[in-house]
C-alpha cells in the first residue's frame, strides 16, 4: 500500500504544466481506440482545430488530435508527445510538435480581440489556450488527455488514411483515425470515407 501511494506521489509530482482537456469516461468513447497490456488509449482527429476555454481555434499548418490515456488502476504511465506519431496514405509519417512551436499559426475563429498583455481567464490568447488544451507530460497514474499537433502543409482532401501510432513505454499501437476503401463500379473508381463526418 505504502508502495503505491509513493508511486502516484511520484506520478503527480512529474506531470507538466499543461492542464490537457477532459478526458471521457472510456478511451472506447473517443471515435478511434485501442487497448495495450496497462494502456487503453482514445483519439479523435479534428483536422486543424482545438477547443479550450470554451473558444476554438485554428492551427492552419498542423493536423490535430486529441489524445486521451487511461493507465490501468495501479500503473502509472509516462506520457511524452514523441512517442506519438501520425502516417498518411500508409507512407509520410510525422511526429508530434512541441506546444510552443505550434502558437504562431494559430488562428482564433471566435474571439478578434487583441490579445492581452497578462494572461485574462475570461479571453486567453491563443497561446494560453493551446498550452491549457496540449497533452500534458511526463508520469501520471490516471486517465489524461490533450491535443497533439503535427506539421502539415497539404490539403486534407488529398488525405486518404490517416494512423495514430504510439511507441512508448506501455508498448507499440497502430489506431487508424481515417479509413477508406475503393468502391468500383463500371463507370468509376470513387474513395468512400468508412468514417462519415470527417474532411
Amino acid at each position: 500500500m505504502l508502495y503505491r501511494v509513493a508511486v502516484l506521489s511520484l506520478c503527480l509530482t512529474a506531470l507538466s504544466a499543461y492542464a490537457g482537456t477532459t478526458p471521457k469516461a472510456a478511451a472506447a468513447d473517443y471515435p478511434a481506440h485501442t487497448r495495450l497490456d496497462t494502456l487503453a488509449i482514445g483519439a479523435e482527429y479534428t483536422v486543424h482545430s482545438f477547443s479550450g476555454d470554451h473558444t476554438t481555434f485554428i492551427a492552419d499548418d498542423y493536423l490535430v488530435v486529441e489524445v486521451a490515456l487511461y493507465p490501468d488502476k495501479g500503473e502509472c504511465v509516462t506520457v511524452e508527445p514523441n512517442d506519438f506519431s501520425l502516417r498518411i496514405n500508409g507512407k509520410r509519417q510525422m511526429l508530434a510538435q512541441a506546444p510552443e512551436f505550434v502558437a504562431p499559426s494559430l488562428q482564433n475563429t471566435d474571439w478578434q480581440q487583441p490579445a492581452p498583455q497578462a494572461e485574462d481567464p475570461d479571453h486567453p490568447s491563443p497561446a494560453q489556450a493551446l498550452l491549457r488544451a496540449a497533452l500534458p507530460q511526463g508520469e501520471v497514474p490516471n486517465p489524461v488527455s490533450g491535443f497533439l499537433f503535427f506539421p502539415y502543409h497539404g490539403k486534407t482532401k488529398s488525405i486518404r488514411e490517416l494512423e495514430l501510432h504510439y511507441d512508448g513505454p506501455a508498448g507499440k499501437a497502430t489506431i487508424p483515425l481515417r479509413e477508406a476503401v475503393i468502391s468500383r463500379t463500371p463507370e468509376r473508381e470513387t474513395l468512400v470515407p468508412l468514417r462519415p463526418g470527417l474532411r
